[in-house]
């Protein structure tokens, strides 16, 4: 009961952001069509998850983490924002998170 009720609320919690982020956006008038509002936050639901722990487990850090998924999702956004087709979004999610995951520590070292 205990371990159902933290997974209901984490995922309550990323639908609720999805929700939130995409509202957002459309307020700020970034959205003009609700196709890019269903797509997007279909997508973001039901992807989030893995693209978080696959980051997580490259990067180490949680809050790094999180900055960059949302970064990857962020450029999912804008591609569909300009009608690009993106045909495999999950493997295209995982593909651009590793590679920022893997690029992050060079931009900390450029930083510094």
């Amino acid at each position: 009961m205990q371990i159902y009720r933290k997974q209901h609320c984490k995922s309550n919690l990323i639908k609720n952001f999805a929700a939130s982020y995409v509202t957002k956006l459309l307020l700020l008038g970034h959205i003009n069509k609700t196709f890019y509002l269903n797509h997007f936050e279909t997508i973001y639901t039901e992807n989030y998850r893995l693209i978080f722990n696959v980051v997580q487990k490259i990067i180490g850090n949680t809050d790094e983490a999180s900055d960059i998924v949302k970064e990857t999702f962020i450029a999912l956004y804008q591609l569909l924002q300009k009608n690009i087709q993106v045909d495999y979004p999950r493997s295209w999610l995982y593909k651009v998170a590793v590679n920022r995951s893997i690029d992050y520590p060079k931009k900390q070292n450029q930083s510094c």
